[in-house]
């Protein structure tokens, strides 16, 4: 009977051994999860077409893609993720104006454009703040959504100087129209004074 009882320990211990490490079978599951669901979202916003730049509510700067650092002319560095945002953007203080007023506006711009002046560049940007779940749900940081326009505008304004020269000429073509009115009008009325002068008439007024 012992060797029975032996077995049935084991199978006790065997079972109770599992039972005691599923949950942190589930735990580790959760987190391979975690990370293989950050990575795939990181990838994602790298990949975006758009600049991405999220900030944590203590100024720290959380998430910037490659197509934002394109934008500001940075060199990217995955060191700058943690560090105040203020000291990553020092040399666009036009962003950081816009991003530091994301936790004073009541009301953010869901629509605007911002010239960089410094780049020459001109970005159509996004700002909104991030929430938690909680009741109610407090701010915890602020995203910035934005795009290049600056070979936009630039088209607008050809098409804007386009539409110039088109009124010019139009102006042009109706100054020279009035133009050759009068000068039809002078020279009819010196035909006329020819005729009168060579027949000794007296000369008409012109």
């Amino acid at each position: 009977a012992l060797p029975i009882c032996g077995s049935a320990n084991g199978r006790s211990r065997r079972a109770l051994s599992a039972t005691a490490s599923a949950p942190a079978r589930r735990v580790r599951s959760g987190r391979q999860k975690s990370a293989v669901s950050d990575v795939f979202f990181r990838h994602i916003v790298s990949n975006m077409r758009n600049g991405v730049l999220a900030i944590a509510r203590n100024g720290s700067l959380a998430l910037m893609n490659d197509e934002a650092y394109r934008i500001f002319a940075l060199t990217p560095d995955p060191k700058d993720v943690g560090r105040p945002f203020v000291d990553v953007l020092r040399t666009r203080p036009a962003i950081v104006r816009v991003l530091g007023s994301a936790f004073e506006l009541s009301h953010l711009p869901n629509r605007a454009e911002l010239r960089l002046k410094d780049l020459d560049r001109v970005i159509g940007y996004t700002l909104s703040q991030v929430k938690d779940e909680g009741t109610p749900p407090s701010v915890i940081g602020a995203v910035m959504f934005f795009k290049d326009l600056t070979h936009v505008e630039q088209r607008e304004e050809r098409e804007r100087l386009r539409d110039r020269l088109v009124s010019l000429g139009e102006m042009a073509a109706g100054i020279a129209h009035d133009f050759n009115n009068a000068l039809a009008s002078v020279s009819g009325r010196l035909s006329l004074a020819e005729l009168e002068a060579s027949g000794g008439g007296e000369l008409p007024r012109l």
